[in-house]
């Protein structure tokens, strides 16, 4: 579980907000209201305290935390009770959710050390009696002192696998984890998000009391047939899940946290399939542009956007921040100049790419009087491009392409167009007409030509006929 933290439910508001404490239960979350009220400028969201380099913070206190103030400076002693508050919730995460609530409201409501002691005992085997009957069985008196002893005194505190996920995660959003010494984008802790729900779910779907331990190829192969018969998932969206709980792990044993190295072994593999890997041929990608949209402008921005892609080899996070600016003269034409950038941590050393526009370029940017299609999400635009590229009668000829399980399978090729296939189809297309292989690497913003290869889709009756032709 994760640790408590302090927030403001409206940080620009002009007016006092109570300071609330949140605390992860998996999917849920528990929110109790501290009494606390502080003016959101004078609130660090980042510390989760009362900032104290203002000269009067205004900071308005419960009546029962007045007296302990007792003229002290108020951020100090607010922060400093805010401290102790999430002491004592850390020190209380085994317990359940609605106990843990009537903890905090105890705290807050200012019991002794001693009738907290004694709430605690009573909550503690109140809990394991209810928990018992929930398995129908009766718990022992000796069960319930073994329990009590264990209780009093416990073993060093373990970190179990979603409580160091939900801190990897958390200390990625907030900039205390880097990579290189450059913070995780948003982008990415989106991804490590989607992979938490993922195992999350899984989790409680098969009872599985998930943690480091388990980690083996028996969870593996069991991950992943949920994925593909539970979920539903492409190879490479269960290929992605895999990657990242490979660097959760990965992380964890750096730490020390966790001593399970079945990760580590080759079968405990990330996912990779031909599905996604199409790249259009120019025949293909004249018929997705000569389609008459114009009764469906949503899918007209869309075509529009992957006909940029196709031309450019543009990644989708750049082709939807195009603008005017980004539109540069050159000679007798014009080039798109932009800073391109890169997956995982996405360095500030971003690297800048400079690609002609040619007519169709030129064509939709005149289109949109001098701008761009605007921007969509990734999952919208991979849902209306299959719509559009349903429309081009070439691509209803199948693609065979192997399963999760190995097995092939036949299906349209409109079916496996995704946002990457513009990219996938600038490459092979501009190979195929002989462009110099520097030149098509320095459009992309690639420096790795073993990366560039794996976007090059051309058969081997294809690598015939460019040798035939350049004989």
């Amino acid at each position: 579980m994760a640790k408590a933290f302090f927030y403001l439910r409206k940080a620009t508001s002009k007016k006092s907000e109570i300071i609330y404490l949140g605390l992860r239960y998996g999917q849920e979350q528990l929110v109790v209201g501290t009494g606390i009220k502080v003016l959101p400028k004078h609130w660090d969201s980042n510390k989760c305290e009362v900032k104290t380099s203002v000269g009067f913070p205004q900071v308005t206190l419960p009546k029962n935390l007045l007296t302990g103030a007792n003229g002290q400076d108020v951020a100090t002693f607010t922060n400093n009770y805010l401290n102790s508050l999430k002491s004592f919730v850390d020190e209380r995460l085994h317990l359940s959710k609605d106990i843990m609530k009537s903890e905090i409201i105890s705290y807050l409501n200012g019991k002794s050390e001693v009738e907290q002691f004694a709430t605690d005992i009573n909550d503690f085997m109140s809990t394991l009696i209810v928990e018992s009957k929930k398995e129908n069985r009766l718990i022992s008196k000796d069960e319930l002192v073994q329990a009590l002893f264990n209780y009093l005194t416990p073993e060093d505190d373990k970190v179990n696998l979603f409580d160091f996920i939900e801190t990897f995660i958390q200390d990625s959003e907030n900039g205390k984890r880097l990579v290189d010494g450059i913070r995780i984008n948003k982008a990415t802790t989106i991804v490590y998000r989607t992979t938490q729900k993922v195992l999350i779910e899984f989790n409680e779907d098969n009872e599985y009391n998930l943690d480091f331990d388990v980690v083996d190829m028996k969870f593996y192969n069991e991950y992943i047939s949920y994925m593909s018969n539970e979920k539903g998932y492409a190879p490479s969206t269960m290929g992605k899940h895999i990657k990242t709980l490979k660097t959760f792990l990965h992380e964890a044993t750096e730490h020390g946290t966790n001593k399970n190295l079945a990760y580590q072994s080759k079968g405990f593999k990330t996912i990779t399939s031909v599905a996604d890997e199409i790249a259009l041929s120019e025949h293909e990608v004249s018929e997705l542009h000569d389609l008459d949209l114009f009764d469906n402008l949503k899918l007209d921005k869309v075509r529009d956007m992957f006909m940029i892609g196709a031309n450019t080899g543009l990644r989708f996070s750049d082709l939807v921040k195009l603008d005017a600016d980004n539109v540069k003269k050159s000679g007798t034409g014009f080039n798109l100049e932009i800073i391109a950038t890169k997956g995982k941590a996405r360095k500030k050393e971003k690297s800048k790419v400079i690609i002609p526009m040619n007519q169709v370029v030129m064509g939709i940017f005149y289109k949109y009087n001098s701008g761009f299609p605007p921007p969509i999400s990734n999952q919208n635009y991979n849902e209306y491009l299959k719509e559009v590229a349903q429309l081009a009668p070439s691509l209803h000829e199948t693609y065979t392409r192997l399963n999760p399980h190995g097995k092939e399978e036949v299906l349209p090729r409109w079916d496996l167009i995704s946002a990457h296939s513009s990219r996938r189809t600038f490459a092979t297309n501009q190979y195929k007409k002989g462009v110099p292989i520097k030149s098509i690497m320095s459009m992309m913003g690639q420096s790795d030509e073993k990366v560039f290869w794996g976007y090059v889709k051309v058969s081997k009756n294809e690598h015939a006929e460019i040798m035939r032709n350049h004989q």
